[in-house]
């Protein structure tokens, strides 16, 4: 009897170490496993750095690069701006007095455009090609011309035409890149034979634009309303007028 329950005793711990010995194995296979997992991710991690210091090594053309910095936005839209950027002279005799650069600036459609007045009161042509030239330093991108009311009295029709001809290789010349455009003369009421003159002038100036590349631009609606009580410079009333002539021009020019 004694010596069966030393048996049972005995058969009993065999079972207990065996079972140890299992869970034993099963814990080392489980930390086995993990440490293999471990490893392949470490690897792929690896990988994944090392795939990361060949993109960096690539030129930057190769790399992709779909959303422009900040920077480079800015500026591609400063060059664009600069190249847009133009500058138009207005030389003239007193008809342009009281043209207003800074009104006709804000009345451009292109927010890069400016404007600039230079009035040379109780000029003729001749006078006219020599303070033209000082307005061609700056290299603008195009002169307007308004001259030839002062030579009414003196010269002909053909004499005037020929006279604007001359300020226009002047600028070539001085400015080769600036283009240039003629204003008409404007109706003038103190004597008959200016208004007829005025009309022939004109004429012929239409002829000579169109001959020598150049842009003609009309005052045909300034009319004797326009004009001061002498009949020969323009009221607040005419200075819109022109104004207003310019503007469009300009506009449908570089719009």
């Amino acid at each position: 009897m004694h010596d069966d329950h030393s048996k049972d005793e005995i058969d009993q711990s065999c079972e207990e170490a065996d079972s140890a010995m299992v869970e034993s194995k099963q814990r080392s296979d489980v930390q086995n496993s993990k440490i293999s997992l471990s490893n392949r991710f470490s690897a792929l991690t690896v990988e994944r750095d090392n795939l990361s210091d060949e993109e960096d090594d690539q030129p930057d053309s190769k790399k992709k690069n779909n959303a422009p910095t900040q920077r480079s936005k800015l500026g591609n839209k400063a060059e664009k701006s600069k190249k847009a950027s133009i500058t138009t002279v207005i030389v003239g005799d007193s008809m342009t007095k009281h043209l207003d650069s800074k009104r006709l600036k804000r009345s451009m459609k292109n927010g890069n455009q400016s404007v600039f007045v230079e009035t040379y009161r109780g000029s003729n042509l001749e006078a006219m090609s020599h303070h033209i030239k000082p307005c061609l330093t700056k290299k603008p991108d195009q002169i307007i011309l308004h001259a030839g009311t002062n030579d009414l009295r003196d010269k002909e029709s053909n004499e005037i035409v020929n006279g604007v001809l001359e300020i226009n290789k002047i600028i070539k010349k001085e400015s080769p890149r600036s283009t240039a455009a003629v204003s008409g003369l404007i109706y003038r009421a103190d004597k008959p034979e200016f208004t007829k003159k005025v009309e022939q002038v004109n004429k012929l100036l239409v002829k000579a634009c169109q001959q020598h590349d150049m842009d003609f631009i009309d005052h045909k609606n300034i009319q004797h309303k326009h004009l001061n009580s002498y009949g020969l410079h323009l009221n607040r009333s005419g200075t819109g007028e022109l104004a207003k002539n310019f503007i469009k021009y300009l506009n449908s020019k570089y719009d």
